[in-house]
């Protein structure tokens, strides 16, 4: 597959962009990526945080689209990484012996598993990008709803 990802390149452009967060003080921009409501890895957060450190809600065009958002014309995308998966079949082992496990013919038992076998970009936007319903939250559902 020639869109995966080179892991040696994006490693340095993140050690590059965390020097560059201490020494901007940037790192609340982090957290604040962080804090969005998606579980990003640190990785992610830093590309994110790097790319657009005012972000504050990160979501997929279809995430928005579900949430009743629409991204705006022309915004520009937030790259982040995302797995790859390739299924691989595997002969179950006996956890405590090490022995291939046998069913009732004598035949190995197998299972598919998925191992990430790579990455690509994924294309992200902050709530600053998109448009639509507004959306809610926490403090107004506290005061309205509680």
């Amino acid at each position: 597959m020639s869109n995966k990802v080179d892991l040696t390149e994006v490693s340095k452009r993140l050690e590059q962009n965390l020097e560059d967060l201490f020494k901007d003080d940037r790192f609340q921009d982090l957290l604040n990526v962080m804090a969005s409501g998606h579980h990003y890895s640190f990785h992610n957060s830093l590309l994110i945080a790097s790319q657009k450190p005012e972000a504050t809600m990160i979501r997929g065009f279809k995430q928005w689209q579900e949430l009743g958002r629409q991204v705006n014309k022309g915004e520009k995308s937030i790259e982040i990484l995302v797995p790859t998966f390739q299924k691989e079949v595997e002969q179950k082992v006996d956890t405590k012996t090490g022995e291939i496990l046998k069913d009732e013919q004598g035949d190995a038992q197998s299972e598919v598993k998925e191992k990430i076998s790579g990455y690509v970009y994924g294309k992200v936007f902050d709530v600053s990008q998109t448009s639509g319903r507004e959306l809610p939250n926490v403090r107004d559902f506290v005061q309205n709803d509680l």
